[in-house]
Formats: structure tokens, sequence, C-alpha cells
């Protein structure tokens, strides 16, 4: 938790959690899938504060009080214009913790942003959701101060609410496995569930992962180990990956620079540090570069040793020669495991390239193995 957080937790100690809920003329949400990111107002469905007829803060004991015009828009105007970043996590009760806002249409749509200034716009899957939130920086400090001010100021004009807290309905998980194949449709979803998929990947699954995004779908599956609640938001991602290289005793704000890859993404970074990955013979890493099932075999074990140590395995395939000495371990490992196996006539394929439903469907197994369903 940082400073700002833990002034405003102090500053808020006292008053019971609130929501704050927005009447609007137009339609909130724009149809599923929802964009990468977006303005603020734009994913609302609204151009201007006109739009917004009122507003009402409705505290976690079943009061509520009607908001004054200039409220409205002080706290609107706080992050009116912020993009988005979306995540996935559950709803958890924590949602209701100090503050929300919850955005009403004239049509009975809603939305919700949360006292963390999470929007949980939609279910996804049984127990997560489909969330933004405004870029990290001045957005957060503003959204704070903002909000913080609204509760100070009427939680003494609160009277009994008419309506019960706002929790979204509307299931968008179809809208992001569309397009598995009909074998991998039931792993993919079941990693959407578990919280893995990243959201990056929905409409590609047919075609090959690249090195890049192999590394974003581990740091993902490592969030998820790292973090007994299941949570997975940019900060948790970030906190799942420091706190694992400094229990590998890395510094986590080494930076990581290749020739072709200046500015690495996060997972990229992460797994090269922590080893899951390497560069390339010519010290490029090739971000854009597709996996071949041997090295998806590596990374998968590379993953699993970061947790326990693998056990020697065999496997024998008719190709066998044409894998690479360094992976040939990996390989009969991830086969031995029912992790990654063969394609059919005893065979590996090693050099096949090796598509983003394969890769979604591997990490899973991988998640199973390392944190067996209870």
């Amino acid at each position: 938790m940082n400073l700002d957080q833990l002034s405003l937790k102090k500053a808020l100690s006292g008053i019971l959690a609130l929501s704050i809920v927005f009447l609007l003329k137009s339609p909130a949400f724009a149809q599923a899938p929802y964009p990468a990111s977006a303005p603020f107002h734009a994913f609302f469905g609204v151009e201007t504060m006109d739009e917004i007829t009122g507003a009402k803060v409705v505290y976690e004991n079943g009061t509520a009080a009607d908001l004054a015009r200039e409220d409205i828009e002080s706290l609107l105007g706080a992050f009116w214009d912020f993009y988005m970043e979306r995540f996935t996590r559950p709803y958890t009760e924590d949602v209701q913790a100090y503050y929300t806002f919850v955005f009403y249409t004239d049509e009975g749509s809603v939305g919700m942003i949360d006292h963390r200034g999470f929007v949980p716009c939609a279910k996804f899957g049984q127990e997560n959701y489909l969330w933004y939130r405004p870029y990290i920086g001045n957005a957060r400090n503003a959204l704070y101060t903002a909000s913080s001010h609204v509760a100070e100021k009427y939680s003494a004009l609160a009277a009994p609410a008419e309506e019960p807290p706002y929790v979204p309905q509307r299931d968008v998980l179809s809208d992001y496995v569309d397009g598995a194949s009909a074998w991998a449709l039931p792993e993919i979803t079941q990693a959407a569930q578990e919280n893995i998929l990243p959201l990056e990947f929905a409409g590609t699954y047919g075609t090959p992962i690249s090195r890049g995004a192999f590394c974003l779908l581990a740091a993902h599956l490592i969030n998820q180990v790292q973090t007994p609640s299941g949570g997975n938001h940019p900060y948790d991602l970030s906190l799942s990956l420091s706190a694992l290289l400094g229990d590998k005793g890395q510094d986590a704000s080494v930076s990581v620079s290749f020739p072709d890859d200046e500015y690495p993404t996060e997972a990229v970074r992460a797994m090269y540090l922590l080893g899951v990955v390497c560069g390339r013979d010519d010290g490029s890493f090739d971000p854009e570069g597709a996996v071949t099932r041997e090295e998806a075999a590596k990374i998968l074990y590379n993953c699993a040793a970061l947790y326990e140590s693998p056990q020697p395995a065999s496997a024998r395939y008719a190709d066998d020669r044409e894998i690479a000495p360094w992976a040939r371990e990996s390989v009969c490992w991830a086969s031995q495991h029912h992790i990654l196996r063969g394609i059919g006539d005893n065979r590996f394929a090693p050099k096949d390239t090796y598509t983003v439903e394969q890769a979604v469907a591997t990490m899973l197994r991988l998640l199973r193995h390392l944190k067996p369903p209870a």
C-alpha cells in the first residue's frame, strides 16, 4: 500500500463504505469485447458531463444522499479524460470498502468504479470479472482526493437508500474465447476462469505464439501461483514478479535491454531475469519471433523450476534426434507430466511452431501441476 492509499485510509477510517450513483442519459457500456484502452467518458458511453443528470452517494450501511451538481462535476473532472487499462480479477468483498461509484442510465444499465479506481464492467466466467482502471500516476491521486472529499462532505447527510449495491451480471467471457478450436475451448475457458488468460490473446488462438506473448502468459501463471487470492491486475502482476525476483536473489529494479528490444515489456524483463527465457545467439531477444514446440517445453520446464526441482524423466519419440540437446530434458519432463506431449504417430515435432491456444492449454496444465485443484 502506498502513502496516498495509507493517507486516504486514515482519512476515511471513521466513514462507512459508500457508493456514488450517477444518472446518465445515454447507454453506459459499448458492446463487448471492450477496447484495450479508452478515455473514461467514452468507456461509460458519454461525451460530455451535460449527459449526467444526477448522482447519489450510497453508503455500505444502506444510507444515501443526493450530490450537488458542482460535486458531481468536481468528482468526474478528476479522471474524465484519463485512459483506462483492463485486467481480470475476482469481485471480492473489499469492493465495497470505503466507497464506490455506481453509474446508471435511464435505460437501466449500470456500471461501477470502486474505491481503488477499478471498474468492474462485466462478469468474466463464474468467479472473475473484467475490470478497467485509470492508468497509474496522477489519475490515481486525483481520484482518491476527489472521492475522499465527497465521502467526508456527504457522510452526515445520508438517509436510507432504496437500492442495494450494484454487482454487474453480464458475462462477456465468450467474447474473449471466441475463435478457439473445439479441442482447446474448454481449457482456454478454464484458463480465463483461473485468471491466467491474457486479454490480449482474444481472436489470436490459432496463430503462432510469439516469444513476447509467451512471456506474458508465463507472467500471468506466476501471478496466479504467487497470489493466494488469485487476484490479477497490473499492480498485482508487478508485485508478484518483483517478489519472485527478490526470492531468487534478483534485483527487481535491474534494467534489461536487447539490440532489437531496447525497452522490453515487464513480462519479458522479468522472465529473462528469472531465467525462464533467454536471448537469441546473436544477443537479440526477437520478441515477435514464433515459439517452437521444443522452446515451449523449455519455458514450461523453467517456470516449474521456479517452484520445484523437476525430477529427471524419460520419453521416446520417433523424431528424438530432431530435439535440440538443450531441450531434451524439458521435452521429456513435459511429456511425462502430460503438460506438453506429442502430436501423433509418436512424433514430438520439436521445430514446429506453437499456437496461442496450445500455449494457453499447456500453461493451464502447468498451473494444475503446481497448484492442484482442492
